[in-house]
């Protein structure tokens, strides 16, 4: 199976501790759609030790100290994944 990832739609179907982050990362790239049917609870705490609220990661000294740049792009990423998760799921039903 292939598909034009310019045309992709994300649907996410359960909005709770993955599911909402993963909703908002898609959604920076492709039109996505989340889906959940409880009534959202939360529990909002001060930050922990530990946490961090925002990153704009410089991963230059990670490629000088070990020499690893990573090479696949956001897009190429997901196509591979969907393409893999389709296939794998295809097999057991």
């Amino acid at each position: 199976m292939s598909f034009d990832i310019n045309n992709l739609r994300i649907g996410i179907i359960g909005l709770g501790y993955v599911g909402l982050p993963l909703a908002v990362e898609f959604g920076k790239q492709y039109p996505t759609v989340g889906f959940d049917i409880k009534t959202a609870e939360k529990n909002l705490l001060p930050l922990q030790p530990g946490d961090v609220p925002d990153t704009w990661a410089d991963t230059e000294d990670l490629a000088a100290d070990i020499g690893y740049q990573p090479s696949t792009t956001v897009e190429v990423g997901v196509q591979n994944f969907v393409e893999w998760y389709l296939a794998f799921y295809e097999q057991k039903t």
